[in-house]
């Protein structure tokens, strides 16, 4: 389970981080399930690890 704000119902792809002013707008929580696991490049930035 993880907690999920306004901006997860807009997430497309990717690793979602939500954003700070997000943290003001709590929505609640979600159920998952991990499939599998990686890393992603975001422009010139380090790797961002993800499961």
């Amino acid at each position: 389970t993880m907690r999920v704000y306004q901006d997860f119902f807009t997430y497309q792809r990717g690793v979602y981080k939500h954003s700070r002013i997000s943290e003001l707008y709590p929505s609640g929580y979600h159920s998952v399930r991990i499939v599998g696991w990686g890393e992603e490049f975001v422009g010139n930035s380090q790797p961002v690890k993800y499961w």
